[in-house]
């Protein structure tokens, strides 16, 4: 099992491999002290966006994955709409509805508060 702590500018930066170039709020997936997968919201005018980056096969790894998204909705408490895009696999899209994001427009899906 992954163990999900809050993210730093250092695991950020271990994670992406250089520094980022904006200020996000953040869970990092550590497995053996490595960060394996990113999930966080960064604010992008009057919206906040959902991000997550992952470097394992989110299908081997299918519980540490529900358990990072169900730990990445206390980052979308906001008076603010959440814009995410899908990528092209069913597994995202399916993994966006769970958390309540309903489709707005093609792979942008919007979670309202």
């Amino acid at each position: 099992m992954f163990d999900i702590v809050p993210a730093t500018p250092e695991l950020m930066e271990r994670f992406y491999r250089g520094r980022q170039k904006r200020s996000a709020r953040a869970l990092v997936a550590l497995r053996d002290g490595e960060p394996v997968a990113v999930v966080g919201v960064y604010l992008d005018r009057t919206r906040w966006v959902l991000f997550s980056d992952r470097t394992v096969d989110p299908v081997a790894h299918k519980r540490d994955v529900v358990r990072l998204m169900r730990a990445a909705k206390e980052l979308l408490n906001s008076s603010l709409p959440v814009y995410a895009c899908a990528e092209l696999t069913d597994a995202a899209r399916r993994t966006l509805v769970h958390m309540g994001f309903v489709q707005v427009k093609g792979d942008v899906y919007q979670w309202l508060p």
